[in-house]
């Protein structure tokens, strides 16, 4: 991709997400643009995994997880309630806007859809804008697609906008820009040091303990995200508001 087709579809998106009624469908398909290559090449990469032959082959993880019953405290158990909440976000949003070429891609689409969810769940990463943030920074450590790239790149920019226009310069500890990085570094590192989840047999591990599937995943406490979490609702509704 040269640079400047990567500094226009990313100010597209900046200059969406900055509309209080952005066209959707352009910035979904900014996403797709982006992603053209890239996807193709880590489905090749993923399809070298035995898990890859097992999602080809059968039902989907989320069907099987639903159909199945399973013990308090386990895994699947904690698994399936976070499935009955109300989790949708842009991202599936996304990704429903894209018709898979064939029944192949479909399901390699439907398997990164579970992933993104699990990473939410195994994370305590909530489906609030910070909280999308989180999950591309832990993903993109994992999987490098431009369009995660640029939405972050573009986010940036944002935090920037909101540190000198907001009031955000007030509180140093907690100015957009400086809070944002630490979020995006911290998701990063995290997703640089646990296992790749879309070659996880996700299956063979419900029936454990859902603490015991973090350790296996080594998936460590994410530390500034807890801390800043219960005021992200706070500086979310002040900025909203000036």
């Amino acid at each position: 991709m040269s640079l400047i087709k990567f500094i226009k579809l990313t100010y597209k998106y900046y200059k969406g997400s900055n509309d209080t009624n952005p066209d959707l469908k352009e910035v979904f398909g900014f996403i797709r643009e982006l992603d053209k290559t890239k996807d193709k090449k880590i489905q090749m990469n993923w399809q070298q995994y035995p898990v890859a032959y097992k999602v080809y082959t059968g039902k989907s993880y989320l069907e099987n997880l639903k159909a199945n019953t399973f013990k308090e405290s386990t895994f699947g158990y904690d698994l399936q309630k976070w499935f009955e909440e109300d989790n949708l976000d842009l991202f599936k949003v996304s990704l429903q806007t894209i018709t898979p070429k064939n029944k192949l891609d479909a399901k390699f689409l439907e398997h990164t859809t579970f992933q993104h969810d699990v990473i939410h769940f195994l994370n305590d990463y909530d489906t609030s804008p910070v909280g999308e943030v989180m999950v591309l920074s832990f993903n993109l450590a994992k999987e490098f697609r431009w369009s995660y790239f640029a939405i972050l790149f573009s986010s940036l920019f944002m935090a920037l906008r909101n540190t000198f226009t907001k009031g955000g310069w007030k509180k140093i500890k907690y100015a957009p820009i400086l809070v944002y990085i630490r979020l995006v570094l911290e998701g990063y590192k995290r997703g640089k040091k646990a296992k790749w989840f879309m070659t996880v047999d996700f299956e063979e591990l419900y029936n454990l303990p859902t603490a015991n599937v973090k350790k296996i995943l080594n998936i460590k406490p994410s530390v500034y995200w807890v801390h800043i979490k219960p005021k992200w609702a706070k500086l979310h509704k002040h900025y909203k508001q000036h």
